[in-house]
């Protein structure tokens, strides 16, 4: 019962600081509130835990994690690079003429 009334928590706690006016959109906290959630999730609902036994669902779980922020971040250069190597409008327009 514990794990779901943080994860409660952990959930209005930003929405809440939204509604009222005190966070912006793309806030720091934010970010970090959510990590936090995901922190919570890891711990009370998938029991990944730093017992002997738990070995193989960590390292399950950080492989995960490796593999997505690869994914991510390969994804975000690649368009970085497109969008820097991409020829404007103005010069498009040009070359059909």
């Amino acid at each position: 019962m514990k794990a779901k009334r943080v994860s409660v928590e952990a959930q209005l706690l930003p929405r809440s600081l939204r509604v009222c006016g005190l966070l912006c959109a793309g806030a720091l906290l934010s970010s970090c509130l959510a990590i936090a959630q995901m922190g919570v999730h890891v711990a009370f609902f998938l029991h990944i835990t730093s017992a002997p036994d738990q070995a193989n669902n960590f390292l399950a779980l950080a492989f995960g994690v490796f593999v997505t922020g690869l994914i991510v971040f390969g994804s975000i250069m690649i368009m970085t690079h497109l969008n820097h190597n991409m020829m404007s409008m103005d010069e498009l327009a040009r070359m059909q003429r």
